[in-house]
């Protein structure tokens, strides 16, 4: 991004999902590392359309984690300690 460079992502992306119509989770996980390319490319097999749904599907999804940083931890016993 920083050289303004297209990125695409191109490598047996979902090809278990196209060829045999179940992604394995590695698969899946390497998809969703694709909101970092500018495209993802499938390649050809009998379930294309499936595999073109399921990614546009994973490369939409926002997902949301809750923070553990340790600052977020030492504010937690703080406020638990103002309890007591």
């Amino acid at each position: 991004k920083v050289a303004r460079v297209p990125v695409i992502l191109a490598t047996q992306v979902l090809e278990s999902l196209v060829k045999s119509g179940v992604p394995t989770r590695a698969e899946i996980t390497d998809a969703a590392n694709g909101k970092r390319a500018s495209c993802v490319m499938l390649n050809k097999g009998k379930n294309i359309v499936e595999a073109v749904s399921m990614l546009d599907n994973i490369l939409h999804t926002k997902l949301v984690y809750k923070k553990t940083d340790s600052e977020n931890l030492h504010g937690s016993a703080s406020h638990h300690k103002e309890m007591l």
